[in-house]
């Protein structure tokens, strides 16, 4: 359930240990007044289990070799057991569980946890079932985590402020990325062209969420070259009516995207430099950036 917070009325009834941001409140009142100073175009809240929280997205990143990873599906090279104890997974697969569990119950964790298994059995071994695209899309990360490699040491970029722009495209940024120059950019953002563990998308089953985008190496040297040429400077030229409803939530939606574009510059240079050598996915020269965009749709 979503609702809007106006300055006269709080749509929807909030539990006692609610929690914002990370921050947990004890009344009521409490949670009201914190939500209601937010910037009108932050003020879109979703309700679950445990309370209130802000609407949100984040974005990770991975270096990978396209061929590399989809040789992993029928290989019997790796299991899933192997993926699920990986180090990389540790703070990973409980959220996985609660996901494909739907809660964060012990039982709906319990039941969540044999989904992740069966599905990366399933890719390891080779027998696709399109009926689970949607579990093979939530435990791709998981094999990205484990054979991949994570962009930014698993910094995660955030699209909070900027997940409620008024004209938003389903990738948030495009209208954004448009209008300061970075064409290129917001023509390839969020663009659902993953079909793993599928090589391509005859016959592949679909899900739509969580988004997983590929750059390939041409379109990272493209990337790459449009970052350098258009000045940060140009995010100025983003009009103030395509960042926010309210003046207020203008420059700090301005300065998230300025923050996320740092990091993913970063990103394309760590994806196209060269590896000392192979890896299970990853390829020491000819690598891919694949995003995953993941929050609330």
């Amino acid at each position: 359930m979503c609702a809007t917070l106006t300055a006269s009325r709080l749509v929807a009834v909030a539990q006692p240990r609610s929690r914002l941001l990370g921050r947990r409140f004890k009344t009521l009142s409490e949670l009201a007044r914190t939500l209601l100073a937010l910037p009108a175009a932050q003020s879109r809240v979703g309700f679950g289990r445990r309370g209130w929280r802000m609407s949100e997205r984040f974005l990770r990143g991975w270096k990978v070799s396209p061929e590399k990873l989809q040789a992993l599906v029928g290989s019997r090279m790796l299991t899933a057991r192997e993926i699920l104890a990986s180090r990389t997974n540790a703070k990973l697969k409980r959220d996985v569980f609660m996901t494909l569990g739907e809660g964060d119950e012990r039982e709906e964790v319990a039941e969540g946890r044999a989904m992740p298994e069966a599905a990366l059995t399933a890719i390891f071994d080779g027998r696709l079932d399109s009926d689970d695209a949607y579990n093979y899309g939530r435990v791709l990360e998981l094999v990205l985590n484990h054979s991949a490699k994570r962009a930014g040491k698993g910094a995660a970029i955030s699209i909070a402020r900027t997940y409620h722009v008024p004209k938003a495209a389903p990738g948030c940024w495009n209208p954004l990325l448009e209008a300061c120059g970075l064409s290129a950019l917001a023509k390839a953002w969020a663009s659902d062209n993953v079909f793993f563990p599928w090589s391509s998308a005859a016959g592949a089953g679909r899900t739509h969420w969580p988004l997983f985008t590929l750059f390939h190496p041409a379109v990272l040297d493209e990337l790459a070259a449009e970052l350098k040429s258009v000045p940060e400077s140009h995010l100025e030229l983003i009009p103030a009516n395509l960042l926010a409803r309210e003046e207020d939530g203008v420059e700090p939606c301005r300065e998230e995207l300025r923050q996320g574009l740092r990091m993913l510059r970063g990103w394309i240079n760590e994806a196209r430099a060269p590896e000392p050598s192979e890896g299970l996915a990853v390829a020491q020269e000819g690598n891919a950036l694949m995003l995953l965009m993941d929050g609330d749709q």
